[in-house]
């Protein structure tokens, strides 16, 4: 087994000093690289009305990300749409769901999301409110596997484009860490795409959320640590559990 030495994190470097990656730099005395591999970009209102789709029309709102609710909540304000109080939210995580609370007064009646954080289990909930029109708010990018799960169950949805999601790795950057901790399923296509001939091997790799552990294995990556599990529901937490073990086995 190899001992992880170095790491890198796809987000941006913590603000907060209390940040539990910073404890565990100096716990393991590990090095910790921070790249968020992708960068967003926003679709202003004149652009996104080419798209000529009306969000008053629509009754819910499907969101796989934290990127998508903001960039919603953006271009409502930017087009000066008032979101309706009665609008229901379908989320693939309570990870994202939570994250409504910045915009919306949460309430359970109105957002709804599946157990087990998958794609699949959210479009099941879906299939149930046959009543909602909905809308799903994407990226430019890797929408297409979502329309054929609402295929496959018979629902429909439609899509607007709120922003662009563009890689941020260059391939000239050494990718000589030992452990990956991606949060997003563009994190994963953007290793992918930008290091083709990458080999895993020993190399440890860590999600954050259902989709990104599906992303990782279609694209052939084995994932080691996968979060949320019945046994961690913070990254963090889960890293240090898996680096205690790893440095009590491997001494140098």
């Amino acid at each position: 087994m190899l001992k992880v030495k170095k790491i890198l994190i796809s987000q941006p470097v913590p603000s907060d000093p209390h940040s539990p990656f910073y404890d565990i730099e100096k716990k393991y005395g590990v090095k910790i690289d921070y790249n968020q591999l992708i960068r967003i970009d926003p679709i202003h209102a004149l652009e996104y009305r080419t798209q000529k789709v009306d969000i008053v029309k629509y009754s819910a709102i499907v969101f796989n990300s934290r990127h998508g609710i903001n960039h919603f909540f953006r271009l409502c304000k930017e087009m000066r749409i008032e979101v309706s109080s009665e609008m229901k939210y379908f989320c693939t995580s309570e990870t994202i769901a939570r994250y409504l609370q910045k915009y919306i007064t949460y309430r359970k009646r109105k957002v709804f999301y599946p157990v087990d954080g998958t794609f699949e289990s959210l479009v099941a909930l879906m299939k149930k409110k046959p009543e909602e029109k909905f809308l799903m708010v994407t990226s430019d990018i890797n929408a297409e596997k979502y329309w054929a799960i609402f295929d496959k169950y018979g629902v429909s949805v439609d899509r607007a484009v709120m922003y662009r999601t563009v890689k941020n790795l260059s391939a000239d950057s050494p990718l000589d860490h030992d452990m990956f901790v991606v949060y997003t399923p563009s994190g994963v296509n953007a290793i992918k795409e930008t290091f083709p001939d990458f080999e895993q091997g020993e190399r440890i790799f860590a999600t954050l959320g259902a989709t990104t552990a599906q992303a990782a294995r279609e694209a052939g990556f084995r994932v080691d640590i996968e979060v949320p599990s019945p046994q961690y529901t913070s990254i963090s937490a889960a890293m240090d559990d898996f680096l205690h073990e790893n440095h009590k086995r491997i001494r140098h």
